[in-house]
């Protein structure tokens, strides 16, 4: 799966305040052909917090993702809005 599936979600969350950054990880969706693995996940979600110098992070991830989400989490730790 890409962005895009998120994008029912977007509008919502963005009408309520949030800012939102749905990314599509390298090797999947439209990102196919980009040798991708799970610690390049892992490094795609810490570039995309780094590209637009985010903080108060709630990072959401679904399905497999999860995995890379949770590695991420603990690597930008001072950018989370909170750490469980």
């Amino acid at each position: 799966m890409g962005s895009w599936a998120w994008d029912e979600v977007v509008p919502e969350l963005r009408g309520a305040g949030h800012g939102v950054h749905p990314l599509t990880l390298s090797g999947l969706a439209d990102k196919r052909g980009v040798p991708a693995g799970q610690q390049t996940h892992v490094q795609d979600i810490i570039d995309e917090v780094g590209r637009h110098d985010l903080r108060d992070v709630i990072l959401v991830g679904h399905s497999y993702a999860g995995i890379p989400v949770g590695q991420a989490a603990e690597r930008i730790g001072d950018r989370m809005a909170s750490r469980r």
